[in-house]
């Protein structure tokens, strides 16, 4: 199975964290840094033991087993909250391209930079500590009050897709 973001959603990444809006049932969820590299890594279908692999090579302190059980429990709850979406890996994914235009995708895994540095161990640089994935919904008040937060510190950061 892959898993890939569920499109209509808005991601405003905060720091180490990110919020997700989805718009329609008007929820806001707000992911630590371990969630937040999930929710990357699935910008384009990709499955579960792909994600935990580029986990366990990019955080310290987690093994590939538990990386495993890991995304997949988050994957789990991300889709029961309408955040993500399963793809079938027999059928072909639908997805909008760079121009917008529709494409067709066959078992796309996304590429990711943990798997560079890897390769090229002269590239390496501190791996940040492994804290388990957490994913927990926020009222609007504490969602605009992250915002706050981070506008007075100096970054501005803003909704992506």
């Amino acid at each position: 199975m892959l898993y890939s973001r569920d499109s209509r959603i808005e991601a405003a990444p905060l720091q180490e964290e990110t919020i997700l809006l989805q718009p329609e049932a008007k929820t806001f969820c707000l992911l630590n840094r371990t969630a937040t590299f999930i929710w990357n890594e699935a910008s384009v279908p990709v499955s579960s033991e792909s994600i935990a692999r580029r986990l366990a090579l990019t955080f310290d302190g987690v093994s590939p087993q538990r990386a495993l059980s890991d995304v997949e429990a988050t994957l789990r709850q991300l889709v029961s909250m309408g955040f993500v979406r399963t793809h079938d890996t027999r059928t072909p994914v639908s997805t909008r391209n760079q121009t917008g235009r529709m494409t067709m995708m066959q078992n796309t895994e996304s590429p990711s930079s943990a798997a560079e540095t890897a390769a090229n161990p002269g590239l390496e640089s501190p791996k940040p500590p492994y804290e388990p994935p957490q994913v927990r919904m926020i009222a609007e008040e504490e969602a605009l009050s992250a915002f706050q937060v981070v506008l007075s510190a100096g970054s501005a950061g803003w909704w992506v897709r």
